[in-house]
């Protein structure tokens, strides 16, 4: 437990680094280049300009996706939907930081078409940023772990354990475990036969019989990992196991499951026809 608790450390701690070089290499550059009519000031000046506002973005984008991720749609929506969301929530708030800061550097003046139009010069600055963050921090993101809450506000839920008098059913026998290397990433209490893998962001969220965990990696690389659970994926953001689907439902291009943990995951048109035989295939069993 003691390794596992310093492997989330080592990995909250890589990624906040990761962040702040990305704040100082790209305040770098834009004190080079000077955008948005801050060419004139001293180069020194302009660096804690933007690095300085480039910090605070990810600050404001962590706080506003955690809050995002408690949507359902949100969650549901393809990751260009989720990213143009994010940033333009976040800008707004960002607001509240650039305009101060753009006043003391260049002696900006607010105004209602100025603020408009510094809306739309952070919307496009951070979704440049979003991008950029994607591919250099993301593809880095191989180190997979569940985690107990962290500075994102992600969690781990776990069921309690049983109280039959019986052996102890918060970790899954050795069994389950070689059958899935995922389980084998997810903490102790929460590893049990998996249901659903539920896509948030850079992580997916492993649902079992035991809980739920958050996990560091993409959504095709946990697919991977489920071993012999039989299983599809139902949406872009999710894959569901065989066993857990309790009903499907199908209303002209829409579709759902419901699962035995009581989640409902959406069926894409693309993933229909499997998760349709997947669910037929349940039903024939009982």
């Amino acid at each position: 437990m003691r390794d596992f608790a310093n492997s989330q450390a080592e990995l909250w701690l890589r990624q906040r680094v990761g962040e702040l070089g990305m704040a100082l290499g790209l305040g770098l550059v834009f004190a080079y280049i000077g955008p948005f009519s801050t060419d004139k000031p001293d180069f020194l000046p302009k660096l804690g300009y933007w690095a300085g506002l480039l910090a605070c973005w990810f600050i404001v984008a962590a706080v506003v996706e955690q809050a995002l991720r408690s949507i359902d749609a949100y969650r549901s929506a393809g990751v260009w939907i989720r990213r143009i969301c994010l940033v333009a929530v976040a800008s707004a708030p960002m607001l509240a930081v650039v305009a101060p800061a753009t006043t003391a550097l260049v002696g900006w003046e607010a105004s209602v078409p100025e603020l408009l139009e510094m809306y739309g010069q952070i919307a496009l600055i951070c979704l440049g940023v979003v991008i950029l963050s994607d591919g250099i921090l993301g593809t880095s993101r191989t180190a997979v772990a569940g985690r107990g809450e962290d500075a994102g506000g992600a969690t781990t839920h776990a069921l309690p354990p049983p109280t039959d008098g019986g052996a102890d059913a918060t970790i899954a026998p050795p069994s389950v475990l070689a059958e899935s290397t995922l389980l084998t990433r997810l903490p102790p209490a929460v590893r049990g036969p998996i249901l659903c893998l539920e896509m948030e962001d850079h992580y997916v969220r492993v649902h079992t019989s035991r809980g739920s965990s958050l996990v560091l990696m993409r959504l095709g690389d946990a697919m991977r990992e489920v071993g012999s659970t039989p299983g599809a994926q139902a949406h872009r953001s999710w894959w569901v196991a065989a066993d857990a689907i309790e009903n499907f439902e199908r209303s002209g291009r829409a579709a759902r499951v419901t699962l035995s943990n009581g989640l409902t995951a959406p069926v894409s048109q693309r993933h229909l026809q499997s998760i349709a035989e997947l669910a037929q295939g349940r039903a024939s069993s009982f």
